[in-house]
């Protein structure tokens, strides 16, 4: 089609090309180039793109939302539908596919392909296509220069998706059969480039079901452009839950494919891609990196630094409904060569070659459980770049009266609305390292309604960075009780280009669709990470994951105030108390009234009881405090990792609600002085497995000193046996996450104490270590005296032996003086 011109930068051509160099690239340093889907909300992805001839090209995916709700296989069950949507979307929504070409010299954009109409299956008129989804400059045997080639999704009455090709970026011709001759299939989502071939992979079905195929194989071409194509794997490589080949890629001279299994995770196999078609395959990963079903699927590659790295994902978002696998945050892996492998941004875990910790430092989706997709990555100036898909945009539509109680209590304290301004939006981040990842936006570039970044393209100009939308050209908004649409100038995709330096004509112009008159208008502010977003370097102790600090008199006497665990998380503890079976003891011991501080261990686990960051022995430990003084309801010195675990967020207001105060010493002594019962764990980090206690640090017995309140020593058992943890390297690790063994755990408090009677001075430290030092030791001796006979305490005394570090020893001390 002839190109149509949208947006024209007067003046000459600008001929120069900015600096690139290494620098780190924050929001700072991006400007958008299109807005609102270039003026049209319905344009809802950037589903591809490429730079070929001095121009970048975008493909587009149009008012994908609309065709979701057309789904009949599971649509998804949303109250609200997030963008008004007309009653025939073939009929009202022109649909067609679109491919954008810019031109950074002059920075215009010209619409430069919109897919036909063609004859449908049914002999009706339909778009041939309502996608372009891959896109891969390419030279084939035919090819007497290199040629752009577009890889389409076509609606199930379409003939069929192709294989499109363009030698001069303005006409695109088809260069296959409709299905590459294949009958049944959707879409093909990649094309890649490996030893003078080029490879795709069909995907999609005639039913709408996503992700699953008649031919999970890999196809072939030396010649695309006479539409030769051949298979080169066996269907699924042999296991007939591989149901889809999602991804290849080139590196360290063979071609590697990943694959999508919902039932076993992902799988990575490589080829030299020599001999005989099917060529020989070798499986150098499985079980989705041993995380299992949790890392579905491969949803991107890319090779940087002799490494090649791996985003993972679980389908739809993060959350399959139909297997009900999930939500959970992608992972990031680094394979070598010689097909070891490292976890870089991922839950710890035992496995074959022992405990594997993130390099990284971040737990899935940099520790953004939102982040559902590691959907794209690219390497541009030295640096590896990785966009997600964050499912935080579509909160405040989703039904959360299907959620499990503790979660729905989670979002309902943060407020659906905070909680979607402050999760909506998808994350960019990078490394120049591999290790150390930095964000370079965390909320979309301030758009809470772009939820991911599926493409990119590294150009002369600096790195484009394309968006998935959807919420346009309306968006539901909610006026009180009451929904409405309204226009959103923020719908539609978005494309943004980065670069230390950009030109200033590129600065100057308006960018497609956008409302303010320059590009300049839309620059963002350096980003200052979020506390809950720093990342945690192994061995680095609770105190990397600290999120706040000492709060003064008023906000601890307001949380004092508001606090009540019994009446604002019932799910949480009746879930806790259905699943742990407490029993509990020595609640003689704990005074009925009066300022109080219960001192227990902590055998914590890395992931919390329950949708909020406290683990099952608090939570049973705030329980019986609660049901034993119902009138003041305890109150709880979290250790930080109670209060940052970033698989599990939890935002500063549930935290009140709950009556969680950081631990300090200040905080303690203000909340002992409004005469409440207060909860501490004061191990330097959370026991060694099985219930091994680590030395003790000081505060507590300082605010207790102060405040001349009685401590009541705790004991909570049955952690370390529903969860066999391994502490590594300062690190713990669960290796029987998600499904907890069926123990019966035990809650025992002990005769109370007074530090006073054991150090007459509080300056005098050597005493006040003493004394905790003294505590710690009987109350080791009670948990030994307990565990005795308690045949799972074996299982994981054996377990952290073989796979973890030696327990700390214990240091003999002189018996505590209690008091009645």
């Amino acid at each position: 089609m002839a190109a149509t011109r949208v947006a024209i930068q007067e003046g000459p051509i600008a001929e120069d090309r900015s600096d690139l160099s290494s620098q780190t690239l924050g929001q700072e340093h991006f400007l958008p180039i299109a807005l609102n889907g270039w003026g049209d909300g319905w344009n809802a992805y950037v589903h591809s793109m490429s730079w070929f001839n001095d121009r970048l090209y975008c493909g587009t995916f149009r008012a994908n939302l609309c065709l979701k709700k057309r789904q009949t296989f599971r649509p998804p069950q949303w109250p609200v539908w997030p963008i008004q949507c007309p009653p025939d979307a073939f009929a009202d929504i022109d649909l067609r596919a679109q491919i954008w070409r810019y031109d950074p010299r002059a920075a215009r954009w010209d619409l430069v392909q919109r897919a036909p109409i063609v004859t449908g299956r049914d002999g009706r008129d339909i778009i041939r296509e309502v996608s372009y989804r891959g896109m891969r400059v390419f030279r084939g045997r035919s090819d007497a220069a290199p040629a752009l080639y577009v890889s389409t999704f076509a609606n199930t009455r379409a003939p069929g998706p192709m294989i499109l090709r363009s030698e001069d970026g303005e006409t695109f011709t088809p260069a296959s059969k409709p299905g590459l001759g294949l009958d049944g299939v959707s879409s093909f989502r990649f094309l890649m480039e490996f030893n003078g071939r080029l490879y795709t992979s069909p995907v999609g079905s005639n039913n709408n079901v996503a992700n699953q195929s008649k031919y999970p194989y890999v196809l072939e071409s030396a010649d695309p452009a006479k539409g030769e194509w051949r298979q080169v794997s066996p269907p699924g490589f042999g296991d007939p839950y591989n149901t889809v080949v999602f991804n290849v890629v080139a590196f360290n001279d063979h071609l590697y494919a990943g694959t999508f299994n919902h039932l076993t995770g992902f799988q990575v196999w490589k080829t030299r891609g020599v001999g005989e078609a099917p060529y020989r395959w070798t499986k150098v990963l499985d079980i989705g990196a041993y995380r299992g079903h949790l890392n579905q699927g491969v949803l991107s590659f890319c090779v940087f630094k002799d490494a090649l790295y791996i985003g993972t994902a679980i389908q739809d978002g993060g959350y399959d409904r139909v297997n009900q696998v999930g939500p959970a945050a992608g992972e990031v892996i680094r394979l070598y060569p010689d097909d070891s492998w490292d976890l870089v941004v991922g839950t710890p875990r035992l496995t074959p070659k022992g405990v594997v910790l993130p390099k990284s430092g971040f737990y899935p989706g940099f520790n953004d459980l939102f982040n559902g997709y590691m959907w794209r990555m690219a390497v541009h100036a030295g640096r590896l770049y990785m966009g997600t898909a964050s499912w935080g945009s579509f909160l405040p539509y989703l039904n959360r009266s299907v959620w499990p109680g503790h979660f729905r209590e989670l979002i309902e304290f943060m407020g659906v609305d905070e909680a979607h301004e402050r999760e909506g939006g998808c994350d960019l981040w990078s490394t120049a390292d591999g290790d150390n990842w930095m964000p370079v936006t965390i909320g979309g570039f301030g758009n809470p309604y772009n939820c991911g970044i599926r493409s990119f393209a590294s150009t002369p100009y600096g790195l484009a960075v394309g968006s998935v939308n959807p919420f346009g050209p309306t968006v539901a908004v909610r006026r009180g009780s009451e929904w409405e649409y309204v226009d959103n100038p923020r719908g539609g995709a978005e494309v943004w280009l980065g670069a230390p330096e950009l030109k200033p004509h590129i600065r100057a112009a308006r960018p497609a669709g956008a409302v303010q008159p320059s590009a300049e208008a839309y620059r963002l502010a350096p980003l200052d990470p979020p506390p809950y977003r720093k990342p945690v370097r192994p061995g680095g102790g609770a105190e990397a994951m600290a999120t706040a600090g000492v709060l003064d008199r008023k906000p601890v006497t307001e949380i004092a105030e508001r606090a009540d665990i019994g009446r604002k998380a019932p799910h949480m503890l009746a879930l806790a108390r259905r699943v742990c079976r407490p029993e509990t003891e020595g609640l003689d011991n704990v005074p009925s009234n009066g300022r109080l501080l219960v001192v227990a261990n902590n055998p914590a686990a890395p992931t919390p009881f329950g949708a909020v960051s406290v683990p099952d022995h608090a939570l049973l430990a705030l329980d019986a405090l609660h049901r034993h003084r119902p009138d003041r309801p305890p109150l709880f010195l979290a250790p930080p990792d109670c209060l940052a675990d970033p698989n599990r967020r939890i935002s500063a207001e549930a935290a009140a609600e709950l009556g969680l105060v950081p631990a300090t010493l200040e905080n303690g002594r203000a909340l002992l002085d409004l005469d409440r019962a207060v909860l501490t764990m004061p191990e330097a980090g959370p026991s060694v497995p099985p219930y091994r206690m680590r030395p003790f640090t000081e505060d507590f017995a300082l605010m207790a000193w102060l405040a001349d309140a009685p401590i009541v020593p705790a004991v909570v058992l049955g952690s370390h046996e529903a969860h066999f943890v391994i502490d590594y390297r300062g690190h713990q690790t669960i290796i029987n996450k998600g499904k907890p063994r069926p123990v019966a755990y035990t809650v025992a408090f002990l005769p109370p104490i007074r530090v006073r009677d054991r150090v007459p001075d509080a300056e005098d430290r050597a005493a006040v270590r003493a004394f905790c030092e003294e505590l710690r030791e009987r109350m080791q001796r009670e948990i030994d005296r307990r565990v005795a006979g308690r045949h799972l305490v074996g299982i994981a005394e054996r377990l952290q032996r073989r796979f973890g570090d030696t327990a700390p020893p214990s240091t003999p001390s002189s018996p505590i003086k209690t008091t009645h």
